[in-house]
């Protein structure tokens, strides 16, 4: 691969020297001994006072030299000069857009990719390059129109199919996504980000089971991806594939790469397989490593294994401090229904029933069901 490029840089570049007037002479063989070497910076010093300043394919070849050696400012001013003699020379619209994104100013390098498409209409590069600074510069609907054109004009880059995939995911658009994802995994599914955001296509779908067969795919081929296992745990467990989740869970911790998520799908796996004190301290890890939100998710998960481990009083203490944390009503109902349930504590149950219910703001069908079950227990106690 790179002695192709050096000989495709060779036969593109070094002729463009040889009837040209230099203020000094110039060895092609020096050149070509920089470039194999990856002296781009000595290149660079031994062309800037042999070349032809009013020569923009000389001027492009100083100025690659300057980028390839990271000498951003003399490139940049190299590329605008060969502007001035050629406003539609492919390679310094190509560099400059480059270092204006390497300068974290995708606007500044929008126009100069806007022009290469112009330019080169058919070029999926150059799509996927402008869908790149669009989406830097947030312009995600522009992002995506670009990125699915350079779909279109090249479906075997797996790359821009896999980020097509997320985009038409993210967007909900689930028969879009499946259609160019399916249509790549069956000529190549060795692409993980083509399987990555099938993945998640699957299981926003609640296609658990096919998620499940990614994830044991994934596992064959030693893929570790946190973010992805943990919509593989996570789809085992709804798919109620507890010994499943606990193989993800000892791939993942194998390979040292096990994230909050995964050792809390765990946990709860472990907890429906009734194995309570392995899901407690599955849960302890995850309080350990919690962040956030999340710490609040994690000691209910504790309150409930020491329910049902008949352990009451504990219970309710690792529920009380998940409400202490994050203020979510939700625990303190779970507080009450313990009172009411298990410890016959009729006043007690009222109290945390009371604060619940006043407290609680329902935002789906499940919290709903629970705020009428308050309300109607409350009655029923009152009585």
């Amino acid at each position: 691969m790179k002695s192709t490029l050096l000989s495709i840089i060779t036969t593109l570049v070094l002729p463009c020297f040889a009837s040209a007037q230099m203020q000094d002479s110039l060895n092609q063989s020096v050149v070509m001994e920089y470039m194999q070497n990856q002296q781009y910076d000595l290149a660079a010093t031994y062309l800037k006072d042999r070349i032809d300043t009013e020569n923009p394919k000389q001027l492009s070849t100083l100025g690659y030299f300057y980028f390839m050696s990271s000498q951003l400012p003399a490139a940049e001013s190299i590329y605008e000069k060969v502007l001035g003699l050629d406003s539609g020379n492919l390679q310094a619209h190509f560099y400059l857009g480059n270092i204006w994104m390497q300068k974290d100013q995708p606007e500044v390098a929008i126009p100069h990719y806007f022009k290469l498409i112009a330019l080169q209409p058919q070029s999926a590069l150059y799509h996927k390059l402008l869908s790149t600074a669009c989406a830097e510069a947030q312009k995600p609907d522009s992002a995506f129109s670009f990125l699915k054109e350079a779909a279109r004009l090249n479906p075997k880059d797996g790359k821009t199919i896999g980020n097509l995939g997320n985009s038409f995911v993210e967007r909900k658009m689930f028969v879009q996504a499946d259609s160019v994802l399916n249509a790549y995994l069956a000529i190549d599914s060795s692409q993980f980000t083509v399987v990555a955001a099938a993945v998640k296509s699957a299981y926003f779908q609640k296609q658990y089971k096919r998620v499940g067969l990614f994830g044991e795919y994934l596992m064959q081929t030693h893929i570790v991806s946190p973010t992805v296992f943990t919509y593989v745990i996570a789809a085992s467990y709804y798919d109620r594939q507890y010994e499943q989740c606990s193989k993800v869970y000892g791939y993942m911790a194998l390979m040292n790469q096990t994230p909050e998520a995964v050792i809390y799908y765990a946990a709860l796996a472990k907890s429906a397989l009734k194995q309570y004190e392995e899901s407690t301290q599955l849960l302890q890890q995850c309080v350990s490593l919690a962040k956030s939100k999340n710490l609040g998710d994690y000691y209910a998960g504790i309150a409930d294994n020491y329910e049902q481990l008949k352990q009451y009083k504990t219970a309710i203490n690792h529920l009380d401090t998940a409400y202490y944390l994050f203020k979510n009503p939700i625990h303190q109902y779970s507080i009450g229904r313990i009172y009411d349930q298990h410890l016959n504590n009729v006043l007690a149950a009222k109290k945390y029933y009371h604060q619940y219910f006043v407290r609680a703001k329902p935002e789906d069908a499940q919290d709903s069901a629970i705020h009428r079950f308050v309300r109607d227990r409350m009655k029923q106690l009152a009585n």
